[in-house]
């Protein structure tokens, strides 16, 4: 029991990937060809855009009823379960998924943060 507990102490003593966790997610811009940070997301093509691909892509007649947000305290969603929250990051794939991603879906077993 003694050995547990002092294994325990040394994992937590340790330097972790936690600290990653509280730092904000960077959304990259989904424009083709872009790597901006994303700092807008258009509801309704459902895309996340940097300032310069959202004016050059929204900037128009067609565009005009589309519903724009600001995505800076906006938790993005998982992209296979497109109703939760992506929180988890997977390092070995480097993107966000969701719980159910990391326990049952394709990233199970994968290095993780969140």
């Amino acid at each position: 029991m003694l050995d547990v507990m002092e294994s325990m102490l040394q994992v937590d003593s340790q330097p972790t990937k936690k600290a990653k966790k509280s730092q904000p997610f960077k959304h990259q811009c989904q424009n083709e060809g872009c790597s901006e940070c994303a700092t807008h997301s258009c509801k309704s093509c459902n895309y996340m855009f940097c300032m310069v691909c959202l004016e050059l892509t929204h900037n128009g007649f067609l565009f005009k009823n589309h519903i724009i947000e600001d995505i800076k305290n906006r938790k993005p969603k998982c992209q296979t379960h497109n109703d939760i929250d992506a929180d988890v990051f997977c390092e070995t794939c480097q993107e966000l998924i969701c719980f159910k991603c990391h326990l049952y879906d394709g990233h199970k077993g994968h290095d993780t943060v969140g």
